[in-house]
């Protein structure tokens, strides 16, 4: 067994409530709790943390009154309490004062249990004493013992007790379940070797398919049924007890039963509208019914009724992160925390077209599924915290499960994984254990986890650490269940220019910019398959956000798109005033019922700008001044421009356009030189290339030049003074061979000497 206890004022501090609530309610006994001097001593050194001398107290009063069955039972929860091991690798080790108080526990509730045989809640401590432990015949005593105690709590008439008792019985039918949960038996003599199947990432599915039967009817169907009831029957009889309220909401997610499993979460609500968990579990149900509009709703109610410490705990991003950027998120100051992870989820959602954020509810789906379903209260341990909870919210349900029970009579197994000439051995120190498989086969990840059989609690097979390790370092998280990913999300290609907005000469102008973003929209991929004469709904939408992930811009619109002509839709520009700042924008498209997408994600720094600079250069098809008069375009915005983003065919002319700011003047007028030059990437060289300007600037019209690893065309130019200039050109590259290109436009004020210059990629095809 491999479990992780709680730190020892943790400890103090349960033994303490458990004590005072023994002391209260100690239901069934056959006489009023004594309330001696002795046993308030103890009860006021256990809340103290001072467990020996409570224990030692408790110890002389059940010598001098060895009938007194309330003090026994308090003696053997106190010292059962403090008597967990520590463990490695699933080997319990005990100190010799560990083993002692053990066996006090054993001792001291056994006694209780049978100077109190009508007791319910002597007979109930018994069973969760042999639940706990370490010895499997042991915690097969404890069904026998639960059903005691609910028989005790009925007869008694408490209904309190008969939730908790039914609770525990239905734990102890349901460890039994899971033990055989996705139990596949094996044929052909070939045994399940762990280490084996770790080879490669084809030898777990290949035994699988070769070595391994699926069990029809599966097992542990009956041990189901009766847990599922008895969590049934402790609602009945307490529908505010917590355990048995997320014991029988485990028991649906573990079936997939979602519809009901929201039925359930809707009973509870209408009862206790502030149950976190309730709106947890219909938040997954929610999900899982592809109802993002309601899991949206539940989840939000839910971490807004959830203690600060598990609400950050339940949404702590380190779940889904590499252990370096782990170490880093633990470091930062909470403020920080928060931006980093609104920021993170907005990046992350795939597509904000969507009614929701798809990865943000899976991700509270697989933490709800995981605390739910692995969650160990006797033990402190909770679900999302373990092994299997861990691998479940990194890549989501397996879907492939296989579960291999326990071969006392096996002492080593070998395997020889297919195409390798060595056999993997393992001796048999876990033969007595569960294993369970889990296979991924869109990436080939597999684990194997490890457990003792009615326990409840597993954990990676020591020879997979590393391999979790690694698969942790090479992709943090996965979401392939989710049917946003059916169809990869295509790219939508971009070109954003920044400009200064309003009056560049006024102070408010430095706080704003003027953005101008082309997109090409690959409409064609998204209709593909679909009929000509026909319309399809194509919807695209571009979003803008500032560093505190708040919403600056929100511009969306469905399209009736022609399969037979698609290309009409695919070109798309946008035009936006905004704040200075870091920004993130999102230019997506979605064909709804194809659920066929794509997308275009970046990040841009909108300067606060005064005085001497330029804005980004704008590389298009074609630049027409509006009024067909050259002199009468003041800004960018007083022209035509063919929306483009940097890709033009071989053959065609480029078009350039950029606005040079706060230029010194010299007699009114504004004089400056400019250098546009074409660079291949790649080195491959520009044999025989010739640019010429063709259109443009009077100025610059005429001017060509030649070159081979790059081209540079200069002209000077005089106008009049203002706080923005514009320039615009249009090139002639018809000898330009296709590829990748950079074109850089340098400014030079001839009357300081000041320089500056921008770069814009350029994209010659065939």
């Amino acid at each position: 067994m491999f479990l992780k206890y709680r730190s020892a004022p943790r400890v103090a501090f349960v033994a303490a409530l458990a004590l005072i609530a023994h002391a209260v309610a100690a239901q069934g006994a056959p006489r009023p709790l004594p309330r001696g001097e002795r046993l308030l001593r103890a009860d006021s050194m256990a809340v103290a943390g001072d467990t020996a001398r409570a224990i030692a107290v408790l110890d002389s009063l059940v010598r001098r009154e060895p009938k007194n069955a309330a003090a026994w039972n308090r003696l053997g929860v106190l010292a059962w309490t403090f008597s967990h091991p520590q463990q490695e690798r699933g080997k319990f080790v005990m100190s010799a004062r560990t083993i002692a108080l053990r066996d006090q526990a054993d001792s001291a509730l056994r006694i209780a249990a049978r100077l109190a045989p009508d007791s319910g809640r002597y007979q109930m401590d018994l069973g969760r004493l042999f639940l706990q432990d370490g010895v499997s015949t042991m915690r097969v005593q404890a069904a026998g013992t639960m059903e005691r105690a609910l028989e005790r709590a009925e007869a008694a008439g408490d209904s309190l007790l008969i939730a908790e008792a039914a609770d525990e019985a239905g734990m102890v039918q349901w460890r039994r379940y899971e033990a055989v949960e996705h139990r596949r038996g094996l044929t052909g003599g070939v045994p399940f070797v762990p280490a084996a199947m770790r080879a490669n990432v084809k030898t777990l599915p290949m035994f699988l398919d070769q070595y391994t039967m699926v069990y029809k009817p599966p097992l542990g169907a009956d041990d189901y049924e009766r847990a599922a009831a008895n969590f049934t029957r402790a609602l009945s009889a307490n529908p505010n007890n917590p355990r048995a309220l997320r014991h029988a909401f485990m028991a649906l997610t573990a079936r997939n039963q979602w519809g009901l499993l929201r039925e359930a979460a809707d009973v509870r609500l209408k009862a206790a509208p502030w149950d976190p968990w309730a709106w947890l579990a219909r938040g997954l149900a929610s999900h899982r019914l592809d109802d993002p509009g309601a899991a949206t709703a539940a989840y939000d109610s839910a971490l807004s009724l959830l203690t600060p410490a598990d609400r950050s705990r339940f949404t702590r991003l380190s779940r889904l992160l590499r252990r370096a950027d782990s170490t880093s998120y633990a470091g930062m100051a909470p403020a920080a925390l928060a931006e980093l992870e609104r920021v993170y989820w907005l990046v992350a959602d795939p597509l904000t077209l969507t009614p929701g954020n798809e990865y943000w509810l899976e991700f509270l789906s697989r933490v709800t599924y995981a605390e739910l379903r692995w969650t160990s209260e006797d033990l402190g341990l909770r679900g999302a915290d373990t092994d299997r909870g861990d691998i479940y919210i990194r890549y989501g349900p397996p879907p492939v499960a296989a579960s291999f029970g326990p071969d006392p009579e096996q002492k080593d197994s070998c395997y020889t994984p297919p195409g390798e000439d060595q056999s993997v051995c393992t001796a048999g120190t876990d033969v007595s254990d569960i294993k369970l498989a889990w296979y991924y086969p869109a990436t080939g990840l597999n684990f194997v986890f490890t457990g003792a059989p009615a326990w409840g609690v597993s954990r990676l097979h020591q020879s997979y650490d590393e391999i979790a390790a690694d698969a942790r370092q090479a992709m943090p998280a996965r979401w392939d269940n989710l049917p946003i990913n059916r169809h990869p999300v295509d790219s939508i290609v971009v070109q954003l220019a920044r400009f200064r907005g309003g009056d560049p000469a006024a102070a408010a102008g430095a706080d704003s910019v003027d953005v101008l973003l082309f997109a090409d929209v690959p409409v064609s991929k998204l209709v593909a398959g679909r009929r000509g004469g026909e319309t399809v709904a194509v919807d695209v939408a571009f979003s803008a956000y500032d560093a505190r992930s708040r919403m600056l811009v929100r511009d969306s619109a469905r399209q009736m798109v022609d399969p037979a002509r698609p290309e009409a839709a695919e070109r798309r520009a946008w035009r936006r005033r905004l704040p200075t700042g870091s920004h993130l924008y999102r230019v997506e498209a979605l064909e709804p019922d194809s659920v066929r997408a794509a997308r275009a994600l970046g990040g841009v720094t909108l300067e606060r700008a005064r005085g001497f600079g330029m804005s980004d250069v704008l590389v298009t098809e074609r630049v027409q001044p509006k009024t067909g008069q050259g002199g009468a375009a003041e800004r960018w915005s007083d022209f035509l421009i063919t929306p483009s983003v940097g890709r033009v065919p071989s053959g065609h002319s480029i078009a350039l356009l950029w606005e040079s700011y706060d230029l010194a003047a010299r007699d009114g007028a504004a004089k400056y030189r400019v250098a546009v030059s074409l660079t291949p990437e790649g080195k491959r060289g520009l044999a025989a290339l010739a640019a010429r300007v063709v259109g443009g600037i009077k100025e610059a019209v005429g001017r060509s030049a030649q070159g081979k690893d790059r081209v540079t065309i200069t002209y000077d130019r005089e106008a009049p003074s203002r706080p923005a200039l514009v320039d615009y050109l249009t090139l002639d590259l018809r000898g330009a061979p296709a590829g990748a290109y950079t074109v850089t436009v340098e400014v030079t004020d001839l009357v300081t000497n000041r320089s500056t210059s921008r770069q814009r990629g350029l994209v010659i095809e065939k």
